[in-house]
């Protein structure tokens, strides 16, 4: 072929090259987005650690088996969320431990790491599993975590409860709030009263916040575990916490979601038992349940998809279901 015919050809064919490739280029970059997008909504790098945290105390044992199955059987592994065990002492859950992650507790480690502040914070019973999961959290990969005690039933699916609040992403704490529930005087609780750092915040600023589930970020726990472990102004962490997140104003401090809106039963006592199974609600929270035969059934009553509305019958809680009531 002469030059000349060549030089034709390959102007008159280079722009279809240029075209083609860019083509391509344009197609691979969607591709790749696409599955990163993918990968993210598919939990192919989870973002969102699920802790059970869980005693030592053998007559728990069984209600921790129940608890385990409730929170993690509708959990894909792999998937959006990472599924945690903090233990502490020799809870026998090995059985069904693949693919978990299992992080062991200790009172004499969880001391030594928040150092003055663990007594007060830990709380009443001294217990070591909620500390510890915030301190794992704090030095993990994860950018925030959902923290369960194994005496919390849900009336629905777990994992429909923790994709709910994805779309809360700027919030570091989702908790039940129970500040109010004392009207104006913020010194009849007795976790106020001892709150040493409750006590350097503005009155307004103290809050209160049962923590039987709840969710907290990486950032909010890493701000927490380092200044509690330089410092004695600790408190019990239901106190502590969501006092610590009021004192840390947005947007740039810490922000706070309500989890009152999925909460049918949450007090520290009377424990929710069949006395109380008449005001049982779809998708919602009850704390504390001890009998694993009552979590259990609590936790598969509504197992079948919900009612049309217009064939539902239910017309809500019965008007005391949110009084919160905490030990004096």
């Amino acid at each position: 072929m002469p030059i000349s015919m060549r030089k034709r050809v390959l102007r008159r064919c280079l722009p279809r090259f240029v075209c083609v490739y860019a083509s391509l280029a344009v197609s691979a970059s969607c591709v790749f987005s696409l599955f990163s997008l993918f990968s993210r909504r598919n939990g192919l790098k989870p973002s969102t650690a699920i802790i059970l945290t869980v005693s030592d105390a053998e007559e728990h044992e069984r209600l921790s088996h129940v608890a385990f199955d409730a929170i993690f059987r509708d959990i894909d592994i792999p998937g959006p969320y990472a599924p945690v065990v903090v233990r502490e002492g020799g809870t026998n859950l090995s059985s069904f431990f693949e693919g978990i992650t299992v992080v062991e507790a200790s009172r004499d480690i969880e001391r030594e790491a928040w150092g003055v502040s663990f007594h007060l914070f830990s709380g009443i019973y001294g217990a070591s599993v909620k500390p510890a999961a915030i301190r794992w959290l704090a030095f993990s990969e994860y950018e925030q975590a959902w923290i369960v005690e194994p005496d919390v039933a849900y009336t629905g699916s777990w994992a429909r409860l923790f994709s709910k609040y994805d779309a809360v992403d700027g919030s570091d704490l989702v908790a039940f709030n129970t500040t109010f529930r004392f009207g104006e005087n913020k010194t009849t609780w007795n976790h106020w009263r001892a709150c040493v750092y409750c006590k350097y915040v503005d009155p307004w600023r103290r809050q209160a916040s049962l923590l039987p589930a709840f969710r907290i970020s990486r950032r909010l726990a890493l701000e927490l575990f380092s200044f509690l472990n330089t410092s004695s102004r600790s408190g019990h962490h239901e106190a502590m916490l969501p006092t610590f997140v009021t004192a840390h104003d947005a947007p740039h401090g810490f922000s706070w979601t309500d989890l009152a809106p999925d909460v049918g039963y949450v007090r520290w006592r009377p424990v929710f038992d069949d006395a109380r199974a008449s005001s049982i609600r779809r998708d919602s929270l009850y704390h504390p349940v001890k009998s694993p035969r009552a979590h259990e059934r609590l936790s598969r009553t509504f197992s079948r998809p919900p009612p049309h509305p217009a064939s539902s019958s239910h017309s809500g809680p019965p008007p005391d279901i949110f009084i919160s009531s905490f030990p004096s």
